[in-house]
């Protein structure tokens, strides 16, 4: 369980195509989204960890409460029943259901 998750901010980067979205934390990104998009119910959440070491509940977590009730809104909550992440670097997967 991260300590203080007050401290993350999700951003989004339109400078890039198709765009990202970033969990920052003092101006600097600890975790870049290549792909968060909605098929079939499922929320795909393909990311990089650039900054520490963060087991999947943390992961899950900082998606959950930084990017999809924070900074979105939970705007995909109606979109999604599930959440699938994969982590690009080490090829990890796992799902999660998408309560909001």
């Amino acid at each position: 369980m991260i300590a203080n998750i007050d401290n993350f901010e999700g951003s989004f980067c339109d400078l890039l195509e198709p765009g990202c979205y970033f969990i920052e934390k003092d101006g600097v990104d600890y975790i870049k989204f290549t792909t968060f998009e909605v098929e079939d119910k499922t929320l795909n959440c393909k990311f990089e960890v650039l900054k520490s070491n963060y087991t999947q509940d943390e992961i899950s977590e900082l998606v959950y409460v930084v990017l999809l009730k924070r900074f979105c809104n939970n705007f995909y909550l109606n979109k999604a029943s599930y959440v699938k992440f994969e982590n690009i670097k080490t090829n990890e997967t796992w799902r999660h259901a998408y309560f909001g």
